[in-house]
């Protein structure tokens, strides 16, 4: 009976063991790292140092800052998918999407080209048509010059008011030399980027930077914007022939 005991409690502590073994899981680790390079709205190095990089959803959130060349640096972070945001006062807010975290060591090769918010204000927007298209004129706040250049970017929309959310088209980064800023489209550029015959076409202008952290919404796949001035005039409209 003794040796019958002494068996079973073996066997129990064994069993036991071989169940703590199954529960313990095994989290590996690493580090990711990358750079950010900051610009002023209108073109010339800014301070790469203290942007904050997060990452996007962690609670408590995981921050850390910029070095003064720019670098980042998350340690110990789990493997997995991670979404990065870079603020910063007088920048817009940018997300990078998708970073695939599964080494010691991510290394995140392109660098963050980012800018700051753009100062430029639309004070005026026209808009004339002719017989085989529409010119637009753009008045900035301050003036566009050659020696004070200005960036302006517009959005197109159909059948109701455009805007930096609602549009159907944008333009890059358009440079302004002059006041007012002169942009020509014919009807043909119209029809070749899908607006219709009979379609009230609106239109609006912002000020935007040279650098313009425009990135897609890694929840939506919206355009996002965050250098635009939201200081501007009126849309305006015309009906496609």
């Amino acid at each position: 009976m003794k040796a019958y005991i002494h068996y079973a409690i073996i066997i129990l502590l064994v069993s036991c063991s071989n169940n703590k073994e199954e529960e313990i899981e095994v989290i590996e680790t690493g580090v990711i790292t990358g750079t950010v390079k900051l610009f002023e709205s209108r073109g010339g190095y800014a301070p790469d140092e203290n942007m904050s990089v997060s990452i996007e959803g962690s609670d408590p959130v995981i921050s850390v800052l910029t070095d003064t060349i720019g670098n980042y640096r998350f340690n110990d972070l789990p493997h997995g998918r991670y979404d990065l945001r870079f603020e910063k006062e007088g920048f817009g807010t940018f997300k990078r999407a998708d970073i695939i975290h599964q080494n010691e060591e991510t290394t995140i090769e392109a660098f963050e080209i980012l800018g700051k918010k753009s100062t430029t204000e639309i004070s005026q927007l026209q808009l004339f048509e002719t017989e085989t298209g529409i010119t637009l004129l753009v008045t900035t706040s301050p003036l566009a010059h050659t020696t004070n250049i200005r960036y302006v970017r517009l959005f197109f929309n159909i059948g109701s008011e455009a805007s930096n959310q609602i549009f159907e088209y944008f333009t890059p980064v358009l440079q302004a030399e002059f006041t007012p800023f002169i942009r020509q489209y014919t009807f043909e550029e119209f029809e070749e980027l899908g607006f219709i015959s009979g379609a009230t076409i609106y239109i609006k202008a912002y000020g935007e930077s040279l650098i313009s952290n425009e990135y897609n919404d890694p929840n939506n796949g919206a355009f996002i914007f965050p250098n635009l001035n939201p200081n501007t005039s009126t849309s305006v409209s015309f009906v496609m022939p």
